[in-house]
This record gives C-alpha cells, structure tokens and sequence, in this order.
C-alpha cells in the first residue's frame, strides 16, 4: 500500500470512527428521555460537577490534539504519522465522551440539564477535529510534505 492509500485509508477509518462516536453519545442523550426514572437524592449536587467536566474535557481534548500535532513534527515515517493522528484523536474525543457520558448519567439520577455540558462539547470537539487531509498533514511531519497534494 502506497503512503497516499494509507492516509486516504487512515481519513476514511477516522470519519467512520468519529461519526460513530458522535451518534453513539447523542442516541443515548436523546433515549434518556424515554426513560422515566426518580430523582436520586444527591444528583441536584452532581449538575454543576458534570458541566465543570465537560468544559474542562472540551480543554483537555483540544490541548491533547495540538500538542500531540506539534510532537510529531519530526516523524520521517508516513505509518508512523497516521499511527499519531489516530491515537490523538481518539483519545481527545474519548476524553469529551467520558464528560459526556458524566452528564448524562447524572441528568438521568435527576440533575440539571447543565450536567450536559458534556454531550454539547462532545459534538463540538467531534465538529472541530473532523478527519480532513490538512489535520492529518500535521502528523505526517517530514514524511507527510508529499504524499497527499
């Protein structure tokens, strides 16, 4: 496989991916309200924790991406690059799915909707960092300058 058929290779995994990570999380916010459950006592004190988590996963996520970017700057191999940008996104969108995954357990034991902070920054992170040529090229580093015009 040429270093062009694995970066077109690498741009259609991580869209399937990151699509399926997206609709996962937003299917299961929009079943929590089929679900008819009682409030659980201390969930009115889980609401501003689950929101403060999905704000600061929204950070983490985009630092992690970006930093993960400029480290790869020297990579001179294109499996090794696409090895980096798949590890980094993952793992920056795992981090807002968690919060996400936060939010809306605690909105399901009875807290605010601001729990779901999370599941908003989720979809936005997914928005941002959508699979493109240019935010691979990155990871390429020296390898990467040729091999996707």
């Amino acid at each position: 496989m040429s270093d062009r058929e694995s970066v077109l290779t690498l741009l259609a995994r991580s869209r399937l991916i990151v699509g399926a990570m997206a609709a996962g999380i937003l299917f299961l916010t929009a079943v929590i309200g089929l679900i008819d459950l009682a409030p659980v006592g201390f969930a009115d004190r889980l609401s501003l924790p689950a929101g403060l988590a999905g704000l600061l996963a929204l950070v983490a996520g985009w630092r992690v991406f970006v930093r993960s970017g400029q480290r790869a700057s020297d990579v001179e191999d294109v499996a090794t690059g696409c090895t980096r940008y798949a590890a980094a996104l993952l793992v920056a969108l795992a981090l807002t799915e968690a919060a996400a995954f936060l939010g809306v357990v605690a909105y399901m034991l009875g807290a605010e909707v601001m729990a779901l902070t999370g599941v908003l920054s989720h979809v936005l992170l997914t928005a941002v960092l959508w699979p493109t040529v240019e935010k691979i090229r990155p990871f390429l580093g020296l390898a990467g300058q040729h091999v996707v015009e």
